[in-house]
């Protein structure tokens, strides 16, 4: 520009996503739940940002999956391109060993958690956990849980099962117990700083006890 007269002309987009690009670890997939969010960003004009938080954060938000996020330089005036690289993490398996127990389990206490994602579709998160005495007979618990979204706003179904049965060292008492749970909760509100959730949760638990 010509500044010798002392003026300086200044330009003003409106800033807006013009497209989404998936990299990373994506051929072979099927995806479905991270597109779909991605392609909500690019809907808008301008790109608010509260829009931008909300579904940059879903995305983040999917069990199983690292995502690095990155605007690049788009064609048009004001436009950019989203760049979601993604990565997806391996089922897990650990164990561990404990023997600060209570007098009423004896010789230690057993531990094992498994984490697998994407069993049955995207978005899913299943979850296995057991806990034992050493002997399996003081105490013995399973428990399983699983996760998977619902629609296209966030908003996902967790089932839940768990079977006790405990036999105290040293007492004539036993018990068994079974459990089952369902929730569903939603994001009301997704950002960086501010988030609500709105939860329903049903539970349900059978238990019987001998002498």
């Amino acid at each position: 520009q010509d500044l010798s007269a002392g003026e300086v002309r200044v330009l003003v987009a409106e800033g807006h996503l013009e497209a989404d690009v998936l990299s990373g670890e994506v051929k072979g997939r099927e995806l479905e739940l991270v597109p779909s969010y991605a392609d909500r960003l690019t809907r808008e004009r301008p790109t608010s940002r509260r829009t931008l938080e909300r579904y940059l954060s879903l995305i983040q938000d999917i069990p199983g999956l690292k995502v690095k996020p990155q605007l690049q330089m788009g064609e048009g005036p004001g436009g950019v391109r989203l760049i979601v690289d993604l990565d997806y993490q391996r089922p897990t398996l650990t164990f561990s060993f404990d023997n600060r127990t209570t007098r009423l389990v004896d010789d230690g206490q057993l531990s094992a958690a498994a984490k697998a994602y994407q069993l049955l579709r995207e978005g899913d998160e299943t979850v296995l956990n057991a806990t034992a005495s050493v002997d399996f007979s003081d105490l013995l618990f399973v428990g399983l849980s699983h996760s998977t979204p619902l629609g296209m706003e966030g908003t996902r179904l967790t089932l839940n099962a768990g079977y006790l049965r405990t036999r105290p060292d040293g007492s004539s008492q036993s018990g068994e117990a079974r459990s089952a749970g369902l929730t569903v909760s939603h994001p009301l509100i997704r950002s960086y700083q501010r988030n609500l959730t709105l939860s329903l949760a049903i539970d349900g638990l059978n238990s019987e006890n001998a002498a």
